[in-house]
């Protein structure tokens, strides 16, 4: 089990196939997204994932002395990061993919079903 420490999060990302787009048209005649062997090489690209875990530091450097300080995000949130951001770590016993990352490497909280790359 990963549980990160002082000013990390540990984000569980998006499968890499969920993050490709393919238009409603080419889904109707069958066709699908196809990862396979390079899975692992496209899955540190991903910039979109789910918050697992806090550490008890995070963002505290920022305003945590403030007394009206609240976390920018909490476990559970689907959030977007920095591209390329963290470390890919896999999970000793549950053998799941997650990056753990600076607290800073978190750009937004994802809210609604609106999908976060569609301008």
């Amino acid at each position: 089990m990963l549980k990160v420490k002082g000013h990390r999060l540990l984000i569980k990302p998006d499968p890499v196939k969920d993050q490709f787009q393919v238009p409603e048209a080419l889904k109707k005649a069958g066709f699908e997204v196809s990862v396979g062997a390079d899975e692992k090489r496209h899955l540190v690209a991903t910039e979109i994932g789910t918050l697992v875990g806090i550490g008890p530091t995070a963002w505290r450097a920022y305003d945590g002395k403030d007394e009206s300080w609240q976390p920018w995000a909490k476990v559970g949130d689907r959030i977007t990061f920095v591209k390329y951001a963290g470390k890919l770590v896999t999970d000793p016993v549950s053998k799941e993919d997650f990056f753990v990352m600076d607290d800073v490497d978190m750009q937004c909280v994802v809210e609604g079903e609106a999908n976060p790359f569609e301008e």
